[in-house]
């Protein structure tokens, strides 16, 4: 069981395109939902992309894999910030 009491999860579509052919989702778009997820959570909190403004930038990612992700489906994205800051 993941433990979901830090960060948020956000659940998101997993497409034909996404997969190998083996029907499991391709090791290089996770990193592609994750990116979606993170867009998704921020957009829905009230942020509005202006790059005059401000921009959203992911410096180090690390991914962990729980189980293969197969077929069309819905996933739940967690993630967290353990760091942020702010570059004038």
């Amino acid at each position: 069981m993941i433990d979901t009491s830090q960060g948020v999860v956000v659940r998101q579509r997993i497409h034909l395109a996404d997969l190998d052919g083996f029907g499991m989702l391709y090791h290089a778009r996770y990193a592609t939902i994750f990116d979606n997820a993170v867009q998704d959570f921020w957009v829905e909190a009230g942020w509005r992309l202006d790059p005059s403004k401000s921009v959203l930038v992911i410096r180090d990612l690390q991914l962990t894999y729980h189980q293969p992700v197969l077929g069309i489906t819905d996933v739940d994205v967690h993630f967290w910030v353990e760091r942020a800051v702010r570059r004038a």
